[in-house]
């Protein structure tokens, strides 16, 4: 009865089975154009892509609620348009490699690009995050110097990422050995099992012996939250003594002269908090580690 009302209201009205089609290849066609922006060479035309991208796939899905944010658009989208998901899934991904080797590559100096380029970078972040998909976890392992946004899309595949950000710990470089060590803790931690507990003991055991002052700092860090920090005392006394990494200037307490030692500093104050029975200040990654299928 169904079909046939409807076949009834297009012969009433031959025009609008076309203009619906219509509509939809031109919609399509802006996705297209969208995605093939983004695979170029230069930044300047796969920011005009994306943001063509994300404005067409707002548009499509606009209702009462209007949405704007990547994690309300995106899902409601692939919804209505599964016949387009994975293309657009992939154009994404692929768009977050190429931003990833555009601005945090070792050969980009500071102030490179402008505020309007970073604000794309995170949106791209963003999107990708918002994806669940397992194929984006390597571009969100390569953004995850970044911040809050990458980390968080990281966290979201729990078990599924401990594997990836393991090995990062073994990267060249420093801040990246970092990053991945306070990721591989929160992941964890949230096992909360004596295995895992065993495990984070032994990361930052190492950790502490790392060749960088960031992954050193970050495991000093790290311990004051841990519930077991007693057990990291000699070692932290150690550090608070006798690391090595300084730079010109004075530490607030004034115990090394005229030089600032990061590690140092940490160390010292992370030994305070403990002798003072003081509460944790280190604030982990946000976000909830989670199962996702990949």
């Amino acid at each position: 009865m169904r079909m046939r009302r409807v076949a009834w209201i297009l012969w009433l009205f031959p025009g609008a089975a076309v203009n619906c089609q219509q509509a939809t290849h031109l919609a399509n066609s802006h996705v297209s154009n969208a995605l093939e922006r983004m695979q170029s060479a230069d930044l300047q035309t796969r920011e005009t892509g994306f943001d063509e991208l994300m404005r067409e796939l707002s548009s499509e899905v606009q209702n009462q609620t209007n949405p704007h944010e990547p994690s309300e658009v995106l899902p409601r989208f692939f919804k209505q348009h599964p016949d387009q998901t994975d293309q657009v899934k992939v154009g994404l991904i692929q768009l977050l490699g190429k931003e990833n080797e555009t601005f945090v590559g070792k050969s980009v100096p500071p102030g490179t690009y402008s505020e309007e380029d970073m604000e794309h970078y995170a949106q791209v972040i963003e999107a990708v995050s918002a994806l669940n998909d397992g194929r984006a976890l390597p571009a969100l392992i390569g953004a995850m110097t970044t911040g809050g946004i990458a980390t968080r899309g990281i966290l979201r595949f729990g078990d599924t990422a401990l594997g990836p950000m393991l090995e990062q710990l073994k990267n060249p470089d420093g801040p990246v050995r970092a990053r991945a060590l306070e990721i591989v803790v929160t992941i964890l931690k949230a096992a909360n099992d004596d295995v895992s507990r065993t495990r984070i003991k032994d990361l930052l055991r190492s950790s502490l012996k790392d060749t960088d002052a960031s992954v050193r700092t970050e495991a000093v860090m790290i311990i004051e939250c841990r519930d077991e920090r007693q057990e990291f005392v000699p070692v932290l006394q150690d550090l608070a003594k006798n690391d090595a990494e300084r730079f010109p200037g004075k530490s607030d307490d004034g115990v090394d002269g005229d030089w600032y030692y990061p590690v140092r500093v940490q160390a010292r104050r992370v030994l305070r908090n403990i002798q003072n029975n003081s509460g944790c200040k280190h604030s982990p990654p946000s976000g909830t580690v989670q199962k996702l299928a990949v």
